[in-house]
């Protein structure tokens, strides 16, 4: 997928009705999904087998005989003080009804990516309204430069809350990612800090530059995942300057 995860449909194990909760064999799976506890995801090759790591098992679709697991997971997991917000299904398009087999598999193909794609774009519109449209560092107002940046990792829909994001334009996205740029707390603001490799780029110049937060409270970046990023750039910097990285 364009962020960088990957998606895999796990065919339920149903020597009965296909999808149906009651079946022993599914349980562990489901609890997975409940509780948001990963699961290994191993597949069997030509020569072997082919080890991808981690996934969250993001929803469970009886209608298609499968689990939609999302992955790979990164250090620190699902985190509890993410506040669920499922309500973007109720936007979802009802295009395609299934009924048994009466849908193509096409058709099926395409409804679950529409789903795969709805969680992002909600994520995205949720920032777009709360920072008004504009790069929190930039203030970019050209809406296809801009996007969703998670400050912790995907860890499933319930980290699609704008406490969790930031909208940054997409060369800024792609240094926040890396931990080439973090934010840290100045005098009850957030000033943004850049790697070293940046010093002699034009990034330079937003080095200390206010990072612009939303209006409402509850829309503002945490603290607490802010700061886990923060330290996490330190961690990296240090990596950096002992492998003897050079400026850009």
């Amino acid at each position: 997928m364009d962020d960088g995860t990957w998606v895999i449909k796990y065919s339920v194990q149903a020597p009965g009705v296909v999808g149906s909760r009651d079946q022993n064999y599914n349980r562990k799976m489901l609890n997975c999904m409940e509780y948001g506890v990963p699961v290994g995801v191993i597949f069997a090759t030509e020569v072997g087998y082919k080890v991808l790591g981690l996934a969250f098992v993001e929803r469970f679709e009886p209608e298609n005989g499968w689990f939609v697991l999302h992955g790979p997971v990164h250090k620190g997991g699902p985190d509890p003080r993410f506040a669920s917000d499922m309500s973007y299904l109720k936007h979802m398009s009802a295009d395609i009804e299934f009924a048994g087999q009466s849908a193509t598999d096409d058709e099926k193909a395409r409804y679950a990516l529409r789903r795969e794609r709805l969680g992002q774009q909600w994520f995205r519109k949720q920032l777009i309204a709360a920072y008004d449209g504009r790069c929190a560092v930039s203030g970019c107002g050209v809406n296809e430069a801009l996007e969703a940046a998670h400050i912790e990792n995907y860890s499933g829909p319930k980290s699609q809350v704008a406490s969790n994001g930031i909208l940054l334009r997409r060369d800024f996205h792609a240094l926040f990612d890396a931990h080439l740029i973090s934010f840290e707390p100045v005098c009850g603001e957030y000033r943004l800090c850049g790697s070293y490799l940046l010093d002699k780029t034009d990034y330079a110049f937003f080095a200390g530059a206010t990072l612009r937060q939303p209006n409402e409270r509850q829309w503002r970046p945490n603290a607490v995942f802010l700061e886990a990023h923060r330290i996490e750039f330190d961690r990296s910097e240090k990596k950096r300057e002992k492998a003897g990285l050079l400026p850009y």
